[in-house]
């Protein structure tokens, strides 16, 4: 499925993996390659920026950095974009030879790994917390940017993990959704589900099957007062334990087995649809938990109105399970002109027409100020999510942790692998939960 983090989703839920693995291979206009940035003539300074996506992307970030350099005309930048998977290969290849674009990319799976092996400027020191303008940052989005107490990645937006909700389909069959505020937990979400297969009828499910979300398994965990990782060990290893991931695996495999989520043959059909042919597209299915930006990615694709809500919690809801991940930009600790570096950064976060330009890519802004900007020319959708942002602050929400190295494997891999061989009968759940543990080991070592 498409970048959810700006054109579609960063990582989808159900048993496909074709939200990880999205957008386009290409280099943008202007594509350099060389040291990590340059000098030239006339004082001149060359900078190189990295990001992943492509199409529609490359069109926005083009559009913003020309009128940076217009902006800017004693800094040129050098761009680099690349499909997802290909531009993890190529920033692991540059790293080894310290050869890292000035500014790049990085989600929360990525961005400990390079900040604890040193390929990653602290934004704290002079030469580059000089031209950041943090101050109307939401604190809890900012963190979402830190390894161990430095900030090494400006987050560029908030991407709330929410319930994504089609309420005209919803409302038609009798299924209750709580309130904007309100909480409800995973016997709930089931309870709304039995009632929902009994009433849309063949080939209509509640939801999808988010077995296979790391992101949504998080939110689960959260619920249970842990996390994906214990990054206090070293080496780093699982925070749950394999009875959390048996129950998980269980209860997809009963919402699969009662039609409340699609069978597992009818999942797989949904790898590597574009949007607007997927299930949730089609109005086949009424629920979708992944991110707030879910909602504006198939508000044009879908007649019914759509709402967001919170994700369901466990029972007794005691720890809450409301969090967020971030896409940050990073300035290479390699990099001969960190100030600049930094002056690009600040430009897509604060400037106004930049503001405008770059629309919630990521999500809605991590700056109070930029929010507001950019909400006086969105659409009644687009500021659904602004303002669940905004109120979700208010609840409280939390970034999620910053992996491990190796953790990454937990969300391309090995949680997808365990709910299929659950989903087609290939593995008892406690079977598929010790394969993990195993695969998961090894990785993180």
């Amino acid at each position: 499925m498409r970048n959810v983090l700006g054109q579609r989703t960063v990582q989808s839920a159900p048993i496909r993996r074709r939200a990880v693995l999205m957008g386009m291979v290409g280099l943008a206009a202007g594509a350099g390659c060389g040291n990590a940035g340059g000098g030239e003539a006339g004082g001149k300074v060359t900078l190189r920026m990295a990001w992943y996506g492509g199409g529609a992307r490359d069109t926005k970030y083009n559009g913003i950095l020309d009128r940076f350099q217009k902006k800017h005309p004693n800094i040129l930048v050098k761009r680099e974009s690349a499909e997802w998977g290909d531009y993890w290969e190529r920033v692991s290849t540059q790293a080894a030879a310290r050869n890292l674009p000035d500014v790049l990319h990085f989600t929360n799976m990525q961005l400990r790994e390079y900040a604890s092996n040193g390929q990653l400027m602290d934004l704290g020191e002079a030469s580059t917390k000089a031209e950041l303008d943090l101050g109307a940052f939401d604190k809890p989005l900012v963190q979402g940017g830190e390894v161990d107490g430095k900030l090494y990645g400006v987050p560029t937006g908030s991407l709330i993990l929410c319930t994504v909700v089609n309420t005209t389909m919803m409302n038609e069959i009798g299924v209750t959704i709580p309130g904007p505020e309100d909480t409800w937990t995973w016997d709930d979400f089931r309870q709304q589900g039995m009632i929902a297969a009994k009433k849309l009828g063949d080939r209509r499910w509640f939801t999808l099957d988010f077995g296979s979300s790391t992101r949504i398994f998080k939110a689960f965990m959260m619920g249970r007062n842990k996390q994906l990782f214990d990054i206090d060990q070293d080496p780093p290893a699982l925070d749950f334990g394999r009875q959390d991931l048996v129950d998980w695996l269980t209860y997809w495999e009963g919402l699969r087995k009662e039609g409340i989520a699609p069978p597992p043959n009818v999942t797989a059909e949904q790898d590597g649809l574009p949007f607007e042919d997927d299930l949730f597209a089609k109005e086949r299915v009424g629920i979708y938990l992944h991110t707030s930006n879910t909602l504006t990615n198939y508000e044009e694709y879908i007649k019914g109105d759509l709402e967001i809500r919170r994700l369901p919690n466990s029972e007794p809801a005691t720890h809450p399970d409301d969090y967020f991940f971030s896409v940050s930009m990073a300035v290479a600790a390699a990099s001969k002109h960190p100030a600049e570096a930094a002056i690009l950064i600040n430009y897509f976060m604060n400037d106004p027409e930049a503001v405008k330009l770059y629309a919630g890519e990521f999500g809605p802004s991590a700056s109070s100020k930029a929010r507001g900007i950019a909400r006086k020319s969105q659409t009644t959708e687009e500021r659904k999510v602004t303002d669940f942002t905004n109120v979700m602050l208010k609840v409280g929400v939390v970034p999620d942790q910053n992996w491990p190295r190796g953790g990454q494997q937990l969300n391309d891999q090995y949680l997808s692998r365990a709910n299929e061989q659950v989903a087609f009968g290939k593995a008892s759940p406690k079977a598929a939960a010790d394969e993990l543990f195993s695969n998961m080991e090894s990785a993180m070592s």
